[in-house]
């Protein structure tokens, strides 16, 4: 596995500006554009890893989001860039230090209040205990857990993107957990998030089968916003209830969530939307798929989490789940799809996933999209 190269922020973030226009520029319709700032030099320790400010969206600009993405544009929306490691900042333990550990906190999920069909999942209708590096479909869309997964899209000063979001258990029922770069690119503070916010829950090859859901806030940890630390690379997101729908956890069911509960776990199941992926040519990113292993952290100084994974770009955001049980269709979120280590050439180096650690970052995120 790569070493950890020590923290150089610009030109990480050059790299990564360079790899999102790659992959969205041709053929996109350009979004509205944003302001954005320089991106944060020098170490993160003084970052809490409390929650940032984030970006609203009124429920005019919501029917504008609404109006704005059209068959067409969903379509043509291209998979955010799955992160590398190169550049990134080295373990950031005196972040860590700098406030106590809290409590863990975990939650339950909950199934759909509307009338549903009972959970399943994996080609043959339930799951398998072994581990399985290599994805593959999920059988058994239209049910919990698939009901609670879909495609994120939001615009970029690039283009249209898209990432995998999953619903999760909230107060307001209407809350979806993501990775961080898939709200923001890391860097340039408040100014620098993407917009236009639009969750497609169990889309499968261009269906919407449960509808769309506008978003009303969007927000990252701020060692994420203000310095692009993929220790804290996660975000959550509140919509609009849905004129017709409802809430989405009432329609849809949600996943429940562990958070300051470690690193390591004998069997998570990690879902995405992979149009590409580590020595495979079979994903198209317009459905969903699944990995599931054990995970732990990288090292005894280093809390990210690791999990064996092919998925690639468009499986950035998607969930790790633990404790996922077929006859209720839903588990507990511990992480998220956030990067992978690349070679000396710029080439994906293995099959590995990481996530951030779901630990006080995680439940200052939780409660600050609660209350909006």
């Amino acid at each position: 596995m790569p070493r950890h190269a020590p923290p150089r922020h610009r030109r990480a973030r050059l790299r990564a500006a360079a790899a999102v226009a790659a992959l969205l520029l041709p053929g996109l319709l350009a979004p509205p554009a944003q302001a954005r700032g320089g991106p944060v030099e020098g170490p993160t320790a003084h970052l809490p890893a409390a929650a940032a400010a984030g970006r609203t969206a009124t429920r005019a600009q919501a029917a504008r989001i609404d109006a704005y993405w059209t068959a067409a544009r969903l379509r043509a929306a291209r998979p955010i860039p799955l992160p590398t490691r190169s550049g990134i900042p080295g373990p950031t333990a005196s972040v860590a230090a700098s406030e106590a550990p809290l409590p863990p906190r975990k939650g339950d999920g909950a199934s759909p209040t509307a009338p549903h069909q009972p959970g399943g999942g994996g080609p043959d209708g339930g799951h398998r205990s072994s581990s399985a590096p290599a994805a593959r479909r999920w059988g058994s869309q239209g049910t919990m857990p698939a009901r609670t997964t879909g495609k994120l899209y939001f615009t970029t000063p690039m283009g249209d993107a898209s990432c995998t979001a999953t619903v999760i258990n909230s107060p307001h029922r209407n809350t979806v957990w993501t990775a961080g770069h898939c709200v923001h690119p890391a860097g340039g503070g408040a100014g620098a998030y993407y917009d236009d916010f639009m969750f497609v829950p169990d889309a499968d090859n261009g269906q919407d089968p449960h509808g769309r859901w506008t978003f009303r806030f969007a927000t990252t940890p701020q060692a994420w916003q203000e310095s692009g630390d993929w220790h804290y690379d996660m975000a959550a997101l509140a919509f609009y209830p849905q004129q017709d729908g409802g809430n989405l956890a009432d329609r849809l069911g949600a996943q429940g969530y562990y958070f300051g509960g470690g690193t390591d776990f004998p069997r998570v199941v990690d879902f995405g939307y992979p149009s590409d992926g580590y020595r495979r040519s079979d994903f198209t990113g317009r459905n969903l798929w699944y990995c599931e292993g054990p995970t732990s952290a990288v090292s005894t100084t280093d809390d990210l989490m690791t999990l064996r994974c092919d998925m690639g770009h468009g499986c950035s955001g998607g969930p790790w789940i633990v404790d996922l049980q077929a006859d209720r269709g839903w588990g507990y979120i511990v992480g998220t799809n956030s990067h992978r280590d690349i070679d000396t050439a710029g080439g994906w180096a293995d099959d590995r996933l990481y996530s951030a650690s779901h630990g006080n970052a995680a439940i200052h995120l939780y409660d600050e999209v609660s209350r909006h």
